[in-house]
């Protein structure tokens, strides 16, 4: 398999990853190799996650997740620059109608990029905003639920990141996530401040 640089390579190493640690590994080894291409090669990615299903995504991003880390380790920040414009509209992507138990694990990769403040903290933050809207979203209840805490029927803004910080307080990690999230959504129903009273 060559290792000259251009389209078709990209999106052939695109095709054949599967989650397992060593096709990341060598897909992110041979992609930081060409690490001068690194817009070029993120424009193609967030163009392979565009068309692919939750699964693949998971994968994508993990690929993504190895190649920031690893840049960062190397203190290299080709990627980490060409991803922070469009990481969170991906992850958002990714999240977006994905299977909880992948949501759950996209949740674990973006939190350990907090940890190890992979990226600039308003990218980080403007990340975890987005997946938090399709977690509120998702946990809309389609029946008219009373009990609105909030006369106004939004939410001021300045309320956001302390919800925001609960749904992080209540969050953790490991197999308590889908009770955790089941949790969530039954709290977003009752913060929720655009189901009318009735």
């Amino acid at each position: 398999e060559s290792m000259a640089y251009n389209d078709d390579s990209v999106l052939a190493r695109l095709s054949s990853l599967n989650e397992s640690h060593d096709s990341i590994a060598t897909a992110a080894q041979w992609i930081m190799f060409h690490r001068r291409h690194a817009d070029r090669t993120v424009q193609l990615w967030m163009q392979r996650l565009k068309d692919s299903s939750s699964t693949k995504r998971l994968s994508l991003v993990y690929l993504a997740n190895e190649v920031v880390q690893q840049s960062r380790i190397r203190h290299k920040e080709d990627f980490v620059i060409a991803f922070s414009p469009i990481v969170a509209e991906a992850s958002s992507i990714a999240y977006k109608g994905a299977p909880a138990e992948i949501q759950a694990k996209l949740r674990r990769v973006i939190d350990v990029w907090k940890d190890r403040s992979i990226f600039e903290a308003p990218i980080q933050r403007a990340i975890e905003a987005r997946l938090d809207e399709l977690d509120k979203a998702r946990g809309a209840p389609k029946s008219g639920f009373s009990g609105s805490p909030f006369g106004s029927s939004s939410v001021p803004s300045e309320f956001s990141p302390l919800i925001a910080a609960h749904q992080k307080t209540v969050k953790l990690s490991g197999p308590l996530q889908t009770t955790i999230s089941s949790a969530n959504q039954e709290y977003d129903k009752q913060m929720d401040p655009n189901v009318a009273v009735p």
